[in-house]
């Protein structure tokens, strides 16, 4: 398939950003591997099963723990991907003011994020985007989902936020209960509960079972270890490879739709 050359430059974004995001896959699962602290034979679990004692009741919590914390240099570098990916979407309309001889006199050219398809409509008309690019940006739906109209991404647009905001992103490690049974339980029983296990992310760890002293419980569980975003709102623990993959995606799709639809305009030796 043809190409405008005006595109090289977010096709090459999302480039970056991929490598970055399978670089930072490769870190975090790195991360949850067995680290060595001396000879061969022994070794530091970053998670594992821990027993702490309630203070209200005496009794004790059965828990599974991640004991360390994620290294700040993986925030850094998931910022940098999902940076990487939002200024794709900003150089792709550029790419297409270019590709159709219409680049604007003034004003700045980005990707309109926005609230709603009104809101969206009025930066469109009163905006420097040209009107023959406006139908390939609003089947984006750049916009959250809401009353009164239907479409909308919450996610894509919380993460498209995050990128503007120009911080760095935190992260956290999560854990998901795949499967889960006690086989055994015996000893001293006088008190046993097994709830439904929920990570805490403040501590980094889950509740497993709560048994009086003395109780022995045989746990076999199968966990996934994952790296959430640690930022407030509906992207709390959501699965940053998961979610930068997503926006990744979304970017390399409209690059393409807008450039094919710059070469219908124009044609694609313009």
């Amino acid at each position: 398939m043809s190409s405008l050359p005006a595109f090289d430059r977010p096709k090459e974004s999302i480039t970056w950003a991929r490598d970055a995001i399978q670089e930072l896959d490769a870190d975090f699962t790195n991360f949850f591997k067995p680290k060595p602290t001396g000879p061969i034979t022994y070794g530091k679990k970053v998670y594992g099963k821990v027993v702490d004692i309630d203070p209200e009741t005496g009794h004790e919590l059965h828990k599974f723990k991640v004991f360390e914390r994620l290294p700040s240099v993986l925030s850094r570098r998931t910022t940098e991907a999902l940076i990487h990916i939002r200024e794709s979407w900003n150089q792709a309309v550029y790419a297409a003011c270019a590709s159709i001889d219409k680049l604007p006199k003034r004003g700045n050219l980005h990707f309109p994020w926005r609230s709603s398809p009104t809101d969206l409509n009025a930066t469109l008309k009163h905006g420097p985007i040209p009107a023959e690019l406006w139908d390939v940006i609003r089947r984006e739906e750049p916009y959250p989902t809401g009353n009164g109209y239907d479409g909308g991404d919450d996610h894509i647009k919380e993460i498209s936020k995050l990128a503007n905001d120009k911080h760095t992103i935190g992260l956290t490690a999560t854990a998901r209960v795949i499967s889960y049974t006690h086989p055994t339980i015996h000893g001293a029983i006088s008190f046993v509960s097994i709830p439904a296990p929920k990570w805490d992310s403040v501590n980094n760890e889950m509740v497993m079972a709560v048994v009086s002293p003395g109780t022995n419980v045989e746990h076999n569980y199968e966990v996934q270890l994952q790296v959430g975003l640690d930022v407030p709102g509906p992207l709390r623990d959501v699965p940053a490879i998961g979610i930068l993959n997503a926006f990744a995606d979304r970017a390399e799709a409209f690059t393409k739709s807008i450039e094919a639809e710059c070469m219908r305009i124009s044609g694609p030796q313009h």
